[in-house]
């Protein structure tokens, strides 16, 4: 468990690192949330290791982006509910494709919020070689459109390329938790 932990810990201080430029930072993302996602996760999750083989569990991911939490959780729950809500439509195309032998994923294509509305998700991107490569982990919800990614995240300056980073913006329905009538044994919150 301690050799584990070391690797987490240096791909965690990778991750921060690549996180400057886009393309190692892209490349990081996508292997370990398609590949590793059952073993390296960020070190505050670490506490969810200890309901292996817990079972019949309601698991609610608010902002679940590509799945990375829920696939993570799923690998050692069993005859779990795992209900994800997620704005973004190309992560609600992925988030449906999910499939595991023995938990019952319900995939929700919208945000979570204090009352039910419309507004705008702000997805940011940046542009190579004539291809959108969307930073959707950053992605953020508010009441007007913007064009400045640093007005809507604290986070912009740390990317080195952050001048680059362009906008798009979309409408979103909001909805309250409560209208799902959910009872969570666990509530991941990413927002």
């Amino acid at each position: 468990m301690q050799k584990i932990k070391y690797i987490i810990n240096n791909i965690d201080s990778t991750f921060r690192v690549a996180r400057k430029f886009i393309l190692p930072y892209a490349g990081i993302r996508y292997i370990i949330g398609n590949y590793f996602y059952k073993y390296l996760f960020e070190n505050e999750a670490d506490g969810f290791r200890m309901l292996k083989n817990k079972k019949k569990l309601l698991i609610a991911d608010v902002g679940g982006n590509d799945g990375l939490f829920s696939r993570f959780v799923n690998s050692f729950v069993s005859q779990s509910h795992i209900n994800i809500f997620e704005p973004i439509p190309f992560h609600y195309k992925k988030l449906k494709s999910i499939k595991s032998k023995d938990n019952q994923f319900v995939v929700h294509s919208l945000a979570l919020g204090f009352s039910n509305q419309q507004n705008f998700i702000h997805i940011p991107y940046v542009k190579f070689l004539s291809k959108k490569i969307y930073l959707s982990a950053y992605s953020t919800i508010s009441e007007k459109e913007t064009t400045d990614f640093s007005q809507l995240n604290h986070f912009a300056g740390s990317f080195y390329f952050h001048k680059k980073i362009k906008i798009q913006s979309q409408p979103v329905s909001i909805k309250k938790l409560d209208s799902f009538k959910l009872s969570p044994d666990i509530l991941k919150i990413d927002v």
